[in-house]
Formats: C-alpha cells, sequence, structure tokens
C-alpha cells in the first residue's frame, strides 16, 4: 500500500531534524518539507499490516501534532 502523510508540526520543531528522522523508518519513500497548512509531506510504502504501525511510529515523533493519511 502506498500512501502520503501530510504532517503539521510543533513551531519549536526543527524541520530538517524531523524530515531526517522520517528518513530513517523503513518503509519511508520521502519526507520534504512544505509551505502551506502542512510542514512535511511523507510518502510511505508497506504492506496492509504493517501500514497501521508505521503511521504509528511517524505520529510518535517528537514534533509532530497530527497527521493526515492519504492513501
Amino acid at each position: 500500500m502506498r500512501a502520503y502523510v501530510l504532517i503539521q508540526a510543533d513551531v519549536t520543531a526543527d524541520g530538517g531534524g524531523l524530515t531526517d528522522q522520517l528518513g530513517r523508518i523503513p518503509g519511508v519513500h520521502g519526507a520534504d518539507r512544505v509551505n502551506g497548512p502542512y510542514d512535511v509531506i511523507v510518502e510511505v510504502v508497506a504492506e496492509p499490516m504493517g501500514f497501521s504501525e508505521l503511521v504509528g511510529r511517524i505520529t510518535a515523533l517528537d514534533g509532530v501534532l497530527r497527521a493526515l493519511v492519504s492513501p
């Protein structure tokens, strides 16, 4: 399953550091800082059974306030 995770980050979070952390999570195929209502867009690929665990690892990172998953 391929999806995009749109992340709103804490204003005090280091966006570059957050994208680096995201890039080290297995299943993350890209993480880019963006402007607008979201701060980071993450492309993820995972088997359906492991998808919720992957999203859980992303949302557990320091600095992530909200995440919207778009398949």
